[in-house]
Order: C-alpha cells, then sequence, then structure tokens
C-alpha cells in the first residue's frame, strides 16, 4: 500500500519555526584565530561579512581594533570608530569608554589631523615610575606613588 497514493499531500506538510541565534563568541573566536596566523584577507572578510554587525559587543571592538592597529589599517580604525558614533553605541565600563577614546585619538591622529591627549579626555601614560620613588636600598622592590 502505498502511504502517499492514499494519503492528502496537503496533510503532510509540517510547518515548524526555528528561532536561530548567531554564536557570536565562536565567530569571534575564529576571526581572532585567523587573525592570529597572519590571514589578513580571512580576517578582514570576517569582520566586513560577520562581526561589523556585533560591534554592539566591546569585546567584538576590542579585537577588531586589535587587529586593524596591528595591520596598520588607520582608515579601517577611523570607520570602525565612525561606526560607533553613527551607531550611537557607547559602552557603561570606564575602561571600556577610555579604551574607545583612546582609538577615536589613534584613528584621528592616523588619518592626519593633528590633535592632543587633552583635546579627548585623555591623560598621558607614564609607564615608568618616577625615578625618585624608586627604592634602592631593595633593587627587586619598585615602590610606584
Amino acid at each position: 500500500m502505498d502511504l502517499l497514493a492514499t494519503t492528502n499531500v496537503s496533510d503532510l506538510v509540517h510547518e515548524t519555526s526555528l528561532e536561530l541565534e548567531e554564536d557570536i563568541a565562536a565567530e569571534l573566536e575564529d576571526f581572532v584565530l585567523v587573525a592570529r596566523l597572519g590571514i589578513i584577507a580571512d580576517a578582514q572578510r570576517l569582520v566586513s561579512d560577520v562581526l561589523w554587525r556585533h560591534l554592539q559587543f566591546f569585546p567584538v571592538v576590542a579585537e577588531v581594533a586589535e587587529f586593524l592597529l596591528g595591520c596598520g589599517l588607520w582608515k579601517s580604525l577611523d570607520e570602525l570608530v565612525r561606526e560607533l558614533d553613527r551607531r550611537n553605541i557607547l559602552f557603561d565600563d570606564d575602561d571600556e569608554k577610555e579604551t574607545v577614546r583612546r582609538l577615536r585619538f589613534l584613528a584621528t591622529k592616523e588619518v592626519g589631523q593633528k590633535l592632543s591627549l587633552r583635546e579627548f579626555g585623555l591623560r598621558p601614560i607614564n609607564p615608568f615610575p618616577d625615578p625618585s620613588s624608586i627604592n634602592y636600598n631593595n633593587p627587586v622592590k619598585v615602590s610606584n606613588p
């Protein structure tokens, strides 16, 4: 007995709806791997085709910015910062805000505008302690005020 011959075909149609969720962490992980392997063209493609949609997540912004800075893609970094502004993407964490301000400064500076750190509300960072604060009696211990 042929089941299809005796059954109305419309009875066999079953409609389903599935919610598809993008796995942003996995996409970011793929990008980081490709970028660290130095496959620049594929990394750029992942940025434009996949990650650009997820700039509201700071880890995506941080990884993309690190890649662009490492490759010297200053115009792309400028586009990234402009896209954050265009979408009004603001981050809550103070460190994230500071990072975006520094990215904005770097992008603007490298694109050709002469600006100072203070114009962006940034303070210079001194990676070395003041020589007068070093305790020379104990060379292993360095005091940093």
